[in-house]
């Protein structure tokens, strides 16, 4: 009541581009949220203290949040009427609460503030904020975290952005995605506490899973946002604090006991659904915890057996445009297969690529396969060790205006895949064995393109010389018609999907 107190709404203006928040801390609620269930206010309490996120740092002044920030700023204080301290990055917001006549002063975080309000793009003072929040202090803190997840895309921004390191602890995350402008009503404060929560809405799923019984309203229309917060809420560093751990253990055991939904043409799923939550848990746990990943490959669950080749030597092409190299092997779900690089090729930055059907279905109603199959793994080390909960054919990534030359690779326990290349494969030995090697994927290539195809289509092809011939030309009309060299600079690739993302 006395965050809301005066205020009617909470617009977002055009200004503004505000991420929104993962909230998952027992004392962490949300203040104002879309019809997406996308928080972009937050409070907490910690220790003796209180904490308030702002998603945007430009809601410090925008006239909008005024009365809500002066609010928040009462809240934090609790009735002490202690003085404000304002980074110096915020003197805008300065000038407000000085004509608001709230005490305050630029300064960094001291120890005799009441509250202290920041920007979230720095942790240099994590330990510091989290000791003045701990023992009475109030926090006001803002910042968005897309264009920082825009500038690293290699990292997790739930993890390794900023303010995150300084937020985790409160039970709150910024993500790295952006919400649009949007005027929201203020509701009652009886109704806020019962609005989407991840805690809350994970142990109620895990507790209808558990019992077999269907979820109910309003946590039935959770469902797609817990799926979405599942896979983030995995990625925060379980050394964070006792509960993180202990609830990405109840995650991994859930998804241990109720086994991994199969997800197919002939068995879609809906993308709000119980089987997308736990689809969305098992490929996170898979990926990023060891123990959880050796567990799943334990338990077959009625997965197809296929022969694998003990060792295959490849040389791969090190030079030109970024692109993926064929290796004309595929890796069965759940599998572990070794690649052995030499030692130079350490520097080349390559990477190991399962899976070709890159587009992500997270968003879509229904889904008939998983919604992200591809896995990528960087070659740090000589002998690199790769598995996929979904299995996939197997790639290596060439960087961009890469000049490495041929490099060899060996890869150990992989499955052989349908693979014809256009005047170098041997029609005979097409005929008699390449076309009937067990993987489910095959691929036909030309110098400027590869067709990827399911491995079915293509047991009955006696030469695929003529197919192939017919694209060949096709694309060297292509190349005429843009007045470009005949040979692309990588192959255009099409990949045959049951579903894609848009069209």
């Amino acid at each position: 009541e006395a965050l809301l107190k005066g205020v009617t709404e909470f617009k977002i203006e055009d200004g503004s581009v505000p991420s929104h928040l993962l909230i998952h801390g027992a004392l962490a609620f949300p203040i104002a949220m879309n019809d997406s269930h996308q928080a972009f206010l937050a409070a907490a309490h910690y220790g003796r203290g209180r904490v308030v996120v702002l998603t945007h740092e430009n809601f410090f002044q925008a006239s909008a949040m005024k009365t809500f920030i002066l609010n928040a700023i009462d809240w934090l204080d609790a009735g002490r009427g202690g003085e404000v301290g304002v980074a110096s990055d915020l003197q805008d917001f300065f000038t407000l609460l000085s004509k608001e006549k709230i005490p305050c002063k630029l300064t960094d975080l001291e120890e005799s503030l009441s509250v202290y309000c920041c920007k979230a793009y720095s942790d240099e003072e994590v330990e510091k904020i989290h000791e003045f929040v701990s023992t009475g202090g109030g926090l006001l803190v803002a910042g968005q975290a897309w264009s920082w997840a825009a500038e690293n895309a290699e990292e997790d921004a739930i993890a390794e952005f900023p303010g995150n390191k300084i937020l985790q602890k409160f039970g709150v995350g910024i993500l790295g995605d952006n919400i649009l402008p949007t005027s929201q009503p203020v509701l009652d404060p009886d109704e806020v506490i019962s609005q989407y929560h991840f805690r809350k809405a994970f142990s109620q799923f895990q507790q209808n899973l558990e019992k077999k019984e269907a979820l109910k309203p309003p946590y039935s229309s959770w469902l797609k946002k817990l799926a979405q917060d599942s896979k983030v809420f995995l990625r925060i560093p379980a050394q964070t604090s006792l509960t993180i751990w202990s609830v990405q253990e109840e995650m991994a055991e859930l998804v241990l006991s109720q086994g991994v939904p199969d997800v197919s043409a002939d068995s879609p799923i809906k993308g709000n659904s119980e089987e997308m939550v736990l689809i969305n848990m098992a490929a996170e746990l898979y990926d990023s915890f060891p123990d959880v990943q050796k567990q799943l490959r334990a338990s077959n669950q009625n997965l197809p057996e296929m022969a694998t080749s003990p060792s295959v030597t490849l040389q791969i092409d090190g030079r030109n445009e970024e692109a993926w190299r064929s290796t004309g092997l595929y890796i069965p779900p759940r599998r572990l297969a070794t690649l052995h690089f030499p030692a130079s090729a350490i520097a080349a930055n390559l990477e190991v690529q399962i899976g070709c059907h890159t587009d992500d279905l997270s968003s879509a109603a229904e889904l008939k396969r998983p919604p992200l199959v591809v896995k990528k793994f960087k070659v740090k080390k000589t002998t690199v060790e790769v598995s996929s909960l979904w299995g996939g054919l197997i790639y290596i990534v060439v960087p961009k205006e890469s000049t490495f030359g041929q490099i060899s690779v060996t890869i150990k326990e992989a499955v052989q895949a349908p693979f014809f290349r256009l005047g170098e494969t041997d029609t005979s030995a097409w005929r008699s064995t390449i076309r009937r090697y067990p993987a489910p994927w095959a691929e036909l290539a030309t110098e400027n393109i590869i067709l990827t195809v399911p491995a079915a289509d293509v047991h009955h092809m006696d030469n695929p010389e003529s197919l192939l011939s017919i694209w060949n030309k096709m694309m060297n009309a292509i190349a005429r018609l843009a007045a470009i060299p005949a040979t692309f600079p990588r192959p255009e690739r099409m990949v045959a999907d049951v579903q894609i993302s848009h069209g």
